[in-house]
């Protein structure tokens, strides 16, 4: 059970001086918990997988609204000119980094609906950590709640990887900064 693991690294996560290691730290938190959690689904149900189940999603309903707050400070660090340019940017290629500025979050096009996202997806949990701990432990109630889970693994591996692809400029220019 990782789970138990999972939480003493996260108590040992500091306020976020890097926004770069503080995303990277939630983001390996979920993960794991993901994979705890894909692990409980698949157990054969009884009281001991039941207490797991309940014990992984709770951690991940902990652990979630932390990430999204780390997604939001890691989209907060400044891509400078120079590596918008170089990267494609929208700014004139010719036009002087200092006439630019920095870019100093993501697109709020782009931010908004994976926070959006990301605040309905914990709803979701909210509402699937109901169900399991109203069910009974016998499989038709089981049967109930699985394919919804389920479908909630894939959607946030899903929104993990677009979140990914927003933050990444921004992580890798934290790492340039250093």
């Amino acid at each position: 059970m990782q789970a138990v693991a999972c939480i003493a690294f996260e108590s040992r996560m500091a306020a976020p001086t890097n926004p770069k290691r503080h995303f990277e730290e939630y983001a390996t938190l979920e993960y794991l918990l993901l994979g705890d959690l894909r692990a409980a689904v698949e157990e054969t149900e009884d009281e001991t997988s039941h207490r797991w189940l309940l014990a992984v999603v709770d951690a991940l309903l902990e652990a979630l609204p932390r990430k999204s707050e780390a997604t939001r400070i890691a989209a907060a660090i400044e891509i400078p000119p120079e590596r918008l340019r170089r990267k494609g940017s929208k700014g004139p290629r010719n036009e002087k980094p200092e006439a630019m500025g920095g870019q100093s979050a993501s697109n709020p096009a782009e931010l908004e609906p994976l926070c959006r996202e990301q605040a309905e997806l914990l709803k979701i949990l909210q509402d699937l950590r109901g169900q399991i701990a109203d069910a009974p432990l016998f499989l038709s109630q089981r049967s109930a709640y699985l394919p919804q889970m389920i479908a909630w693994m894939d959607r946030i591996g899903e929104h993990n990887q677009r979140t990914a692809a927003v933050l990444k400029p921004h992580l890798e220019a934290d790492q340039e900064l250093k």
